[in-house]
């Protein structure tokens, strides 16, 4: 009966161990998703603002582009 009961509790430690690796697994697999998920917004960020620099930068050099007949005119330049 002892060697019944010295089995069942190896049985059950085995178990829990298996349990706690493949919650583990689970959430490192549940980080991961997250983390691309975090990712992939990034990066559609990071393309948001380089389309809304290459705007403003066209916007600017137009207003340079406008600026420089006056400042030609103008001998004090």
């Amino acid at each position: 009966m002892n060697e019944l009961k010295t089995l069942e509790d190896r049985l059950k430690s085995a178990t829990d161990r298996i349990s706690a690796a493949l919650g583990a697994r689970d959430s490192q697999s549940g980080a991961l998703v997250t983390e691309k998920e975090i990712n992939a917004k990034l990066q559609t960020q990071l393309s948001q603002l380089r389309t809304q620099r290459e705007s403003d930068l066209a916007e600017v050099n137009k207003l340079i582009d406008q600026l420089n007949p006056l400042m030609e005119g103008n001998g004090n330049a």
